[in-house]
């Protein structure tokens, strides 16, 4: 996932961190998340996200970030598909 981040100008090991750290308060970790779902391949995402971080990722906070309307529309409808009436303890 490096390369998708070079004009962020974050290291491998600063990008496991924020992922990690899973923090949507933090801008850049939203901003990242927005970044690995409108550019990554939707499976590629589900192997290397836990199931915590693609529920963030899933989220109005990193969703609104995208530009796409119809990646938006794409990715709310797998939010409710994938955690319609699921808790998950953040």
């Amino acid at each position: 996932m490096k390369d998708l981040f070079w004009d962020m100008k974050l290291s491998q090991s600063e990008i496991q961190v924020l992922l990690d750290q899973n923090d949507l308060k933090n801008p850049l970790t939203a901003s990242l998340y927005a970044r690995i779902l409108s550019s990554v391949a939707w499976y590629k995402i589900l192997e290397q996200l836990s199931e915590k971080q693609l529920h963030s990722a899933l989220s109005d906070e990193v969703i609104r970030r995208i530009k796409s309307k119809s990646l938006k529309d794409r990715f709310r409808y797998a939010r409710n598909m994938l955690f319609d009436n699921r808790v998950i303890n953040r």
